[in-house]
């Protein structure tokens, strides 16, 4: 098994890494994930693979668990549950990373903000992060995060995310809930006092994951960076009730500058019935929509984005999708991903290949 899209070229540890096994659930110690991490930081990129085989206690320091490893995987066995900890990625060092198998729970309310926090803002490796059949309960604000920035010489972050569930128990508990941000930097938005981005420095495919009640951000794209979702299946998203212009409600989102394409997705809408968000304004969000066999399918009353009000119609999108997502790989000398052409039995197997969520 291996990643399709920007994160292709992911191995993690490799077909015979070396093993770290977490076999006790505190903060700190030997046999813990902290100690694992901490191994495998000092490892000087030698394959290996973190095992996690009990559940993991919370953890209230934020920046526990960062990572600087290479070549590394981190796994679970036996429905270990990781609680309120949070995965850390300085990409200054970080780089080859396989995260597969993992399960993240919470009780949304405070820290850690985030589930998984890529940091490459200052550096960036060659290879890139593959998130594959991991299980996503909601946190105060995303499940994943990638920060980036313009930095003369360094290569683009690049990601997969694949065949992951992503679930909030309370999408009404607080505006900050979301599943994927990936983000460059500059403009109001990123509350940055410095020069907004003028390169594409994150590149992101995310497809075959399932959505369920999540509020917003499924995923999003801003300040140039370029997202792929296709063949994902976003059902009952955003909130019950009235929703006023401060309020981040939405399935997918083209933030700021953000360049998204989605392709070949299955929109089942609940109360919420806007789709795709495209920021509006100084700051405009750029829309690919997918075109003939790789149309959206929208059901129980969702609303093509072409067509919403709450939009700044009429979108400006082109009118060959294939085409134009193949020169943003071809940008980062790859090839567009094979699709599939979406309908009701496909989502029903994209559902069932994402999993048990944790708990």
């Amino acid at each position: 098994m291996s990643a399709i899209g920007f994160g292709k070229n992911v191995t993690g540890g490799g077909k015979k890494p070396d093993r770290i096994e977490v076999i006790k659930g505190k903060n700190e110690g030997s046999g813990t994930l902290a100690d694992a991490i901490d191994q495998a930081n000092s490892a000087k990129g030698r394959d290996l693979e973190i095992v996690i085989t009990t559940n993991i206690e919370p953890n209230p320091k934020k920046d526990r668990l960062t990572v600087t490893a290479r070549n590394l995987t981190i796994r679970a066995e036996g429905g270990a549950v990781i609680h309120q900890n949070r995965l850390v990625f300085d990409c200054t060092k970080a780089d080859n990373i396989w995260l597969t198998n993992l399960r993240f729970d919470s009780d949304a309310l405070g820290q850690p903000r985030d589930t998984i926090a890529i940091k490459a803002t200052e550096g960036r490796g060659e290879t890139g992060f593959w998130i594959d059949h991991c299980s996503f309960e909601a946190y105060y604000d995303l499940s994943i995060t990638s920060n980036t920035r313009d930095k003369k010489g360094a290569p683009p972050l690049l990601i997969t995310i694949s065949h992951c569930r992503f679930h909030d128990r309370n999408p009404n508990g607080g505006k900050n809930h979301g599943a994927l941000g990936i983000h460059g930097t500059g403009g109001d938005d990123d509350k940055n006092s410095g020069p907004s981005d003028r390169e594409t420095n994150a590149y992101a495919t995310i497809y075959r994951n399932y959505f369920e009640n999540v509020r917003r951000r499924q995923p999003r794209s801003s300040q140039r960076t370029f997202v792929h979702a296709f063949n994902n299946v976003l059902k009952d998203w955003g909130i019950a009730g009235p929703v006023v212009p401060a309020d981040q409600v939405n399935g997918m989102v083209s933030g700021n500058f953000g360049i998204l394409a989605a392709e070949a997705n299955y929109f089942d809408a609940g109360p919420f019935k806007s789709t795709i968000m495209v920021a509006k304004g100084k700051e405009p969000g750029q829309l690919i929509v997918g075109t003939d066999e790789y149309v959206n399918l929208y059901v129980n009353g969702a609303i093509d984005p072409l067509e919403d009000p709450l939009n700044d119609l009429p979108l400006d999108v082109p009118k060959d999708s294939t085409k134009a997502v193949a020169k943003k790989y071809e940008a980062v000398n790859d090839k567009i991903p094979r699709r599939e052409r979406i309908t009701q039995a496909l989502s029903e197997v994209i559902k069932r290949e994402a999993g048990p969520l944790p708990g």
